[in-house]
């Protein structure tokens, strides 16, 4: 009989133990705090997309562009002999996009033609938010290759209002014959959408 209680004994009192164990392991469970069971429930769970941030487009100095334009062969010319972009006359390139520097050089491999440029980002020019002092134009001069590759290779788009005749490349780049004395340049689909809806 005393085994046999001893053997009862012990079996209520594991039983005891298992019960304690489980209630104490529910408790713990149950008083966790709210912000540690929404952290456990997100494990696994796939991070939610984020937007990728849309970079700034590069602007140049004039050192900068004029070292591009000298290892393409490309030339500039400025009436008052100068780079400043706040005299009338010169011929700057500061602050010119990066985008407009390589649609020009772009323009010269299709063409095969020399190209001088006229004008770039200095004051005199129209304003507007596509102009040239944002970078987004430039002049070229005329020239029998550079007037016979524009006219007979790319698209016409009317006549702007200054009378100038327009035409449109393959990557939407704008070619305004500004009364013979230059092309006018103007970069990007975007800046052509606003160019023709609303005059510079």
């Amino acid at each position: 009989m005393r085994r046999g209680s001893l053997a009862a004994s012990l079996a209520l009192a594991g039983a005891g133990v298992c019960t304690g164990a489980w209630m104490s392991a529910n408790s713990l469970s149950i008083s966790a705090p709210s912000s540690q069971i929404q952290a456990f429930a997100a494990v696994g769970r796939a991070p939610a997309s984020q937007p990728k941030p849309v970079a700034p487009p590069a602007h140049l100095d004039q050192h900068a562009t004029e070292q591009i334009l000298l290892a393409a062969g490309v030339r500039w010319r400025s009436n008052g002999k100068c780079s400043s972009r706040w005299r009338l006359g010169c011929t700057s390139f500061e602050g010119i996009r990066q985008e407009t520097i390589e649609h020009l050089l772009a323009f010269q491999q299709r063409s095969g033609c020399p190209i001088t440029v006229s004008g770039g980002t200095e004051k005199g020019h129209a304003h507007g938010q596509y102009s040239h002092a944002n970078g987004y134009k430039l002049d070229i001069m005329p020239g029998k290759c550079v007037d016979a590759f524009i006219e007979g290779n790319l698209q016409h788009q009317g006549i702007r209002r200054d009378g100038a005749r327009m035409f449109r490349d393959s990557t939407g780049d704008t070619y305004s014959d500004e009364h013979s004395s230059h092309w006018d340049l103007l970069i990007s689909a975007e800046a052509n959408h606003w160019f023709y809806t609303k005059r510079r």
